[in-house]
């Protein structure tokens, strides 16, 4: 196929507040909103490529 319509991904693609066994310690809010923002990042850039792919269904993990 050249333009996939459904991708299964074995990742998440989601933001969660929390994470299993991660602590942060942070002294202001601009280094948390630097941590948020990239995680945004990622996300955003994953469902990019899904887009640019194509794709219109997406099933994850």
């Amino acid at each position: 196929l050249l333009k996939p319509q459904i991708a299964l991904l074995n990742i998440e693609l989601e933001l969660k507040a929390e994470r299993d066994n991660a602590e942060i310690r942070l002294d202001n809010v601009t280094e948390y909103q630097k941590i948020v923002d990239a995680e945004w990042s990622i996300l955003y850039n994953k469902l990019d490529k899904l887009h640019k792919a194509g794709v219109k269904v997406v099933l994850s993990k």
